[in-house]
């Protein structure tokens, strides 16, 4: 087999028949001159190797220090989780407990509504038994002051006989006197600087509508001199006699509600009779008995409204 060595373009090309010939030409052949073969620096590999040694060091610390991270974010995340789940059920148990109060609640509402109610019929129930009584109460106050007149600027004097001044009070009025006629008189308490109103206890009715009406007639007929202290035989400044019904305390305020009302309002009349009280607006309107304080309010206001 024939050798050809070709030289072109500054390289050296080596052409054979078989890989075998090539093979032991370059095994015979010594390289050649201007080839030349260069060592790695042993301190530059060392380097090397310490840097790759180093390298991995680093990366085997990094994947343990993951390997740590993974393993702390998986518990923190099942704590994580156990957090979650307590929440859920404390908000269940808020939800439960808010929903059970909502309910209490509501029960209470009911309850209250309902004693409320209750507590008003009972009120008013009271109120309307309360009301029976007194009115039960003022009517037999009223008929036991039925017979009973009240004498009002009869002067007070210590050791008096009251007979003696009824006696003198039925000849001034020019009507009979007999010991039948008057069961009880007394004098009503009170303090000693005040002239304490007089209480007579007639026989009946008839002879307490006697005296009054006899009463009234002396002092239509003496306008300028009405009845008065010096008829009875009293000394002094003389003092206007007032005769009336022995009022219960019910009735007494009404009456003056009464007289109120009619100086206020124009009424022409505000009178007693047999412990009621009455009210006229003029000659021709209907009397009216006052039997409470609201019935004075609705009055007032029913003539303010007209005006």
């Amino acid at each position: 087999m024939n050798n050809t060595f070709v030289k072109g373009d500054g390289e050296l090309n080596l052409t054979s028949n078989s890989d075998q010939n090539l093979s032991n030409i370059e095994d015979q052949s010594p390289p050649p001159t201007f080839v030349t073969t260069r060592g790695k620096n042993p301190a530059k590999m060392a380097n090397e190797n310490a840097i790759l040694v180093l390298l991995n060091e680093m990366k085997k610390e990094n994947a343990d220090q993951f390997s740590k991270l993974n393993s702390q974010a998986e518990k923190n995340n099942e704590k994580m989780n156990k957090i979650l789940e307590q929440q859920l059920q404390l908000e269940n148990s808020v939800t439960f407990l808010a929903s059970q109060y909502d309910q209490l609640k509501g029960l209470v509402n009911e309850v209250e509504a309902k004693t409320e109610v209750k507590i008003q019929m009972f009120k008013d129930e009271t109120f309307l038994y309360v009301d029976e009584l007194e009115n039960s109460i003022e009517d037999l106050q009223r008929k036991i002051r039925s017979k009973n007149i009240e004498m009002r600027n009869i002067p007070y004097q210590k050791g008096e006989l009251l007979k003696n001044i009824m006696e003198t009070m039925f000849q001034v009025l020019a009507i009979p006197y007999t010991d039948d006629d008057i069961i009880d008189m007394y004098r009503l308490p009170g303090k000693d600087t005040f002239t304490k109103p007089l209480i007579v206890e007639m026989r009946n009715t008839v002879a307490k509508a006697k005296l009054l009406g006899a009463i009234k007639t002396f002092n239509l007929n003496h306008k300028q001199e009405p009845l008065n202290s010096m008829h009875l035989g009293f000394s002094g400044n003389p003092q206007p006699i007032y005769a009336s019904d022995f009022l219960t305390k019910k009735a007494a305020k009404l009456y003056y509600l009464g007289r109120m009302l009619k100086r206020n309002q124009n009424f022409k009349y505000c009178w007693s009779n047999s412990g009621k009280i009455f009210i006229k607006k003029n000659d021709e309107s209907p009397a009216i008995e006052i039997r409470n304080e609201n019935q004075i309010r609705l009055l007032e206001q029913s003539l303010l409204k007209k005006m």
